[in-house]
């Protein structure tokens, strides 16, 4: 067993109702903060802030609302069809169809554990069908006797048909006596409500505490389908705890909006020329965007790059039964004790100081799967037990052939498939899963280089999504292939028949840099550039940050001090009156905006300078923007026909190597006799 869990909060019924009706209205998906401020507004506001929230764990724990995450519950709920079958029949003051309700939810809904009204219960004992069987088998029942059932089968790890038969001679001794233990349980809100609501009553006789009775008109009714109740939720047929989960609707399908609020646009290109910044801007937006929290992920487009890469796809993996569907190490441990060749008692006695603290009543069902012979069990004090646990190890034996058991040997197949998702999923997913919260936070996916790509190929149908309304989401939703059905549903939630269609939220931004002066970029059509909003650095942007900074080039004669920008902008003009487009010209961070703003001072470190300048900027003058224009770009140089020519020219005598509009930008402090003045004397 593990931990039984019921509601300790308020079961008034004009409560509770107040709560249904608040959901009803709403038929929808409400925040937590919406839903206290309603029903503050019905039962007043005087109550501790954190009570409101409880007072719905009596509505969840019958299954008439849900929620979207079962371990917060902080996160969003609505009403189930059931739950408004409920609300209808109160309103109605149909007791008919009440009672019927409740006798659906007794029937279906999980108690014990996985249940949206104590997410924390994990116990194979189901506290209401308990409660009825054994008024059913005793005639009445108090609460205080049913703390000891619950105690004895919980916490002791007794049976149920021991424990009546210590019940009725207990009934014969007197009042029960509960140990601190025990007590725990008395206190029963569910059962209580199901008093009040006309389910159960209470008899006459009150002679060792309230007598507790199935009404007549009830046991009448359902007096069949009420022994069929289940007391253990391990016999029970449906898996999952809401009776109508196929008639809800999944929260992916409202929570694309979440109305955070932003000043960047969602889709963003920033292009311009190399050098000017992008990657550099697009970095200080991010930690703007994000100073609340949030997250980004970053991919790098480049001409192989694909939808698969990009979204996500089928991809083939090594299979490992154990490690892959066995995460805790505690649970591994309990599998290869399963796995050794021991008897079954030898498991058993192994086992028990795992089981004993939670759940000790799986542990024959356990060995009954993986054995055959009969072994002796113990209560939780170790002490022998009164019957031998066969029910639950004929339970192990029973469905044995009907489960695909770990064992030791190896698999004939050691390959699976899986769907492994792109950046675009992942970040798709994140955002997803932050808007179902009540504090939504930005999630940005940051393209660098995206013309280096397909883009059409590599967005595919996402190319639809980009669309944006005045809400930010997307306008226009696409339909998904099973496999994206399957992998969102595993990570959100739900059935993948749900994420049929889906959209972009508000909260997700792409963003991406695009330099068309490269080789090898891809256009875009007027299509896709229509849904981006695109800034546009011009080619002196950022140009605030370098002035100044200078460096030392040249050796001897030629030695002098260049400020950078200067140099950058004298060769930007040359390169114009080429009739080279703007795209072509070098920004302010041409070369690394470490290597060209000093840490401290404004003197750049030279050697760094000269290296990245000429493996840099030298090299994509002279095999990209002035390629056609050498011999007039370079006329300093003996031979402009060379790079390494260039290269080896440039480390003595540095900016005389360019055309005459350059040099005379840069003077000598001074003629020297003998040192060439001019490039044809040079030369």
């Amino acid at each position: 067993m593990g931990k039984i869990v019921m509601p300790k909060n308020s079961a008034l019924l004009n409560e509770i109702e107040s709560v249904l009706h608040i959901y009803h209205e709403a038929n929808d998906w409400l925040t937590n903060a919406i839903y206290k401020e309603h029903l503050k507004a019905m039962i007043g506001s005087d109550q501790y802030q954190s009570s409101y929230t409880k007072k719905a764990q009596i509505t969840s724990y019958f299954g008439f609302t849900v929620w979207e995450d079962i371990n917060n519950p902080q996160s969003r709920r609505r009403i189930t069809e059931s739950g408004k079958k409920m609300y209808e029949a109160i309103t109605e003051s149909n007791t008919d169809k009440i009672q019927e309700v409740l006798m659906n939810a007794l029937e279906t809904v999980r108690f014990g554990r996985h249940n949206y009204g104590c997410p924390e219960s994990n116990s194979d004992v189901e506290p209401p069908a308990l409660y009825i069987r054994a008024i059913m088998d005793l005639g009445y029942l108090t609460y205080r006797e049913f703390a000891f059932l619950l105690w004895k089968l919980e916490d002791v790890g007794g049976n149920y048909t021991d424990t009546l038969a210590e019940l009725r001679e207990l009934r014969n001794q007197g009042p029960i006596t509960l140990s601190e233990e025990a007590n725990r349980y008395a206190d029963c809100k569910p059962i209580m409500i199901l008093m009040r609501w006309g389910f159960l009553d209470e008899d006459a006789d009150k002679s060792g505490g309230k007598h507790i009775i199935i009404k007549p008109e009830i046991l009448r009714k359902y007096e069949t389908r009420l022994k069929n109740l289940k007391i253990y939720n391990i016999d029970m047929d449906v898996a999952e705890p809401i009776v109508d989960d196929d008639l809800l609707v999944h929260p992916v399908q409202s929570i694309y909006k979440t109305s955070i609020k932003s000043d960047f646009h969602r889709n963003r290109i920033i292009f311009g020329a190399p050098g000017t910044g992008k990657s550099y801007d697009l970095n200080r937006d991010k930690d703007t965007l994000l100073k609340n929290g949030g997250e980004y992920g970053r991919v790098t487009f480049h001409p192989d790059y694909s939808y698969a890469n990009f979204v996500g796809t089928y991809k083939p993996t090594m299979l490992d039964p154990v490690n892959d569907l066995i995460v805790s190490e505690d649970e591994k441990g309990v599998l290869s004790v399963l796995l050794d060749d021991k008897t079954a008692q030898e498991k058993y006695d192994l086992l028990y100081d795992k089981f004993k603290e939670g759940d000790l009543t799986r542990l024959p069902l356990l060995l009954g799967l993986y054995n055959d012979d009969k072994f002796k069990t113990k209560k939780k004090d170790g002490s022998d037990a009164s019957g031998d646990n066969s029910v639950e190890r004929n339970h192990g034996r029973a469905i044995r052939p009907y489960v695909n058991l770990i064992s030791n040997k190896k698999s004939a197949s050691e390959i699976t498939y899986e769907y492994v998702p792109g950046p675009f999923m992942r970040t798709y997913v994140k955002a997803l899963k932050n808007a179902q919260t009540d504090n939504p936070k930005p999630y940005l996916l940051i393209v660098e280089e995206i013309n280096r790509a397909n883009v059409a190929a590599v967005f595919g149908d996402v190319f639809q999504l980009l669309d944006r309304d005045d809400d930010n989401v997307s306008e226009y939703a696409i339909q998904t292939s099973e496999d994206i059905k399957k992998y969102l549903a595993k990570e959100l939630g739900g059935k993948p028949q749900e994420y049929s269609e889906i959209k972009i939220p508000d909260n997700m931004f792409i963003w991406a840099t695009m330099n068309s002066a490269d080789q090898g970029v891809y256009p875009m059509d007027t299509a896709f550039k229509r849904r981006w909003n695109f800034d546009y650095l011009g080619i002196n942007h950022n140009e605030n940050d370098i002035k100044g900074n200078f460096v030392t080039m040249g050796s001897e004669v030629y030695h002098r001090e260049i400020e950078w920008n200067e140099l950058r902008k004298a060769i930007n003009n040359t390169l114009s009156s080429y009739k080279i487009n703007e795209d072509k010209l070098l920004g302010p961070y041409f070369l690394s905006r470490k290597i060209v703003v000093p840490s401290s001072g404004n003197k750049i470190n030279a050697d760094i300078f000269i290296s990245a300048f000429k493996s840099k900027v030298l090299m994509y003058l002279f095999d990209d923007a002035a390629k056609q224009k050498r011999a007039s770009l370079f006329d300093g140089c003996k031979d402009a026909t060379k790079y390494s020519s260039i290269c080896e020219e440039f480390d003595k005598r540095g900016v005389e190597i360019f055309c005459k509009e350059i040099r005379d930008k840069f003077p000598r402090a001074m003629a020297i006799a003998g040192v060439a003045e001019s490039a044809e004397e040079y030369k």
